[in-house]
């Protein structure tokens, strides 16, 4: 029988999807960043449709997202809007915003969303007592810049089913990233009206290019899961370079630093 004391002493609480990202970018475990002290435990809960701030308002807090799916949004001429972002478990909301004490998109709950509010001050003294928190912080943000930058890119250059690969390849490299992927399987929970908005289309389009993809068994989809079948066919054809393979940073001279 196991010795009490040391089973009193295994912390079981699981790895968030939070922590697996930040340890993306580290040569460190993700329990590492298991018990940041990063809001007063209080998380704040969206009913799907439900906006947590609009573009232009003030601003104080970013929210690392627990569960669910949200969008950050930029608006448009004629009623119309980007969808800049794409938030789900393990990423923060107003990151890039850091600069500000305004929102430069309006962000919305497209599936009921359970996120932890922290104040921007709190997250400039965590990282000042944490340097491998500061270090993957930096490289998530940049890592999702790049992200929104290549899916752009792709839409102004790409096909209607070119974009929407793009799209999913992009997302099952990230399901990846945070063990998210079953059997092949990945989440998107987005409606063809959010889809078209992201990639510059409208859902008819939209619908005529996951036809596309289906018909030529690129594809599976079970409601609203994914999987994709002939990767290099779909790399090919979106033009894709998976972001999400990142080189992890040396934390030893962090280590140094912080002595």
């Amino acid at each position: 029988m196991a010795d009490q004391t040391f089973l009193n002493s295994i912390d079981l609480t699981p790895v968030s999807a939070f922590a697996k990202r930040l340890a993306n970018h580290l040569d460190v475990p993700p329990t590492h960043f298991r018990k940041l002290a990063w809001s007063d435990g209080t998380d704040r809960t969206f009913s799907r449709g439900q906006t947590l701030y609009r573009e232009g308002d003030e601003v104080r807090k970013i929210y690392v997202v627990h569960e669910g799916w949200a969008i950050g949004t930029v608006a448009l001429k004629r009623g119309r809007r980007f969808v800049y972002r794409m938030y789900q478990a393990g990423d923060i909301i107003a990151l890039e915003d850091m600069n500000w004490s305004y929102a430069s998109t309006t962000v919305e709950a497209v599936t009921d969303l359970i996120v932890s509010p922290i104040d921007k001050f709190a997250v400039v003294d965590l990282v000042a007592k944490d340097p491998k928190l500061g270090t993957a912080i930096i490289g998530l943000a940049m890592l999702d810049q790049v992200v929104a930058m290549d899916r752009a890119r792709s839409n102004s250059r790409s096909d209607g089913p070119a974009r929407l690969a793009h799209l999913l390849l992009q997302l099952e490299a990230r399901a990846k990233v945070t063990d998210d992927l079953d059997d092949g399987w990945f989440d998107l929970p987005l409606t063809q009206n959010v889809i078209a908005d992201a990639l510059g289309q409208t859902p008819i389009h939209i619908n005529r290019s996951l036809k596309t993809l289906f018909d030529e068994g690129l594809i599976e989809r079970e409601k609203r899961r994914y999987r994709l079948i002939k990767h290099e066919r779909l790399v090919e054809m979106a033009e894709f370079i998976n972001r999400y393979i990142v080189v992890p940073q040396s934390t030893d001279h962090l280590d140094m630093g912080s002595r």
